[in-house]
C-alpha cells in the first residue's frame, strides 16, 4: 500500500478509507504483539524527527538541485499521506506514545476529549474550505519570512477555537441529549424488559 507506489510513482491503490484501515491493522497488530516494547520513547521519538528531517532534506534536494524530470517525478510527494516516510513516521510516533506512561491529568484528559470534535469541525466538508482558503487564506503567506510564524499560530487558534466549540457542544448538547436517551432507555426496558 506505501512501499511499491513510492518506488514506482504510481497511484495508490487504495481510498483514505482502505488507507485508515491498512494502517488501523499495523497499529492493532502492533499493540496485540507488543512489538518494540523494550524501546525509549525517546528512540522512538528521535527516529520520527529523522525521517522528518530526511523527507525535508530530500524535497529541498529535488525541489533545488536536481533537473531530471523523471527522478522528480519518481520521489516527489513526500508528505503525501501514503508515502513509505509518512508511514514510518506514523509507526515510529505511534510506539513512541505507546510506550509512554502517562498519569492521569485532568488537564490532558480535557484537551483529549475535544480532539477528535476539533477534527471533525475543522475538516467538515461544509467548512475547511471556507476555514483555510476564505476565512485565514494561508497561500497568502506561502512566500513570506513570517510562514512558520504564522502557521503555528492559526494552528493553535483553530485548535483552541474548535476545542472551545466541543467543550461546549460536550456540556450543552450532548449532556441533553443523553438525558432524553436514558429516559427512552428506562421506558423501553420498562415495557419489554420488566420482570
Amino acid at each position: 500500500f506505501s512501499l511499491v507506489p513510492t518506488i514506482l510513482n504510481i497511484d495508490h491503490l487504495s481510498s483514505n478509507l482502505l488507507w485508515f484501515i491498512y494502517l488501523y491493522f499495523i497499529a492493532a497488530y502492533i499493540k496485540k504483539y507488543d512489538l518494540l516494547r523494550n524501546v525509549k520513547t525517546s528512540l522512538m521519538l528521535f527516529v520520527s524527527i529523522v525521517i522528518s528531517l530526511v523527507s525535508f532534506f530530500l524535497e529541498f534536494i529535488l525541489n533545488n538541485y536536481i533537473t531530471n524530470g523523471l527522478i522528480i517525478d519518481r520521489l516527489r510527494d513526500f508528505y503525501d499521506m501514503q508515502h513509505v516516510l509518512v508511514l514510518l513516521f506514523g509507526i515510529t510516533m505511534f510506539v513512541a506514545f505507546k510506550n509512554l506512561e502517562i498519569k492521569h491529568n485532568k488537564i490532558i484528559n480535557l484537551i483529549s476529549s475535544a480532539t477528535f470534535g476539533v477534527y471533525l469541525i475543522h475538516e467538515n466538508h461544509s467548512i475547511r474550505d471556507w476555514l483555510w482558503n476564505d476565512l485565514i487564506k494561508g497561500y497568502q503567506y506561502q512566500e513570506s519570512k513570517l510562514f512558520i510564524m504564522y502557521s503555528i499560530i492559526i494552528i493553535f487558534l483553530v485548535f483552541i477555537i474548535c476545542a472551545l466549540i466541543e467543550l461546549v457542544r460536550q456540556n450543552t448538547v450532548e449532556r441533553l441529549y443523553y438525558k432524553q436517551l436514558q429516559k427512552f432507555d428506562e421506558k423501553i426496558n420498562s415495557k419489554y424488559f420488566s420482570d
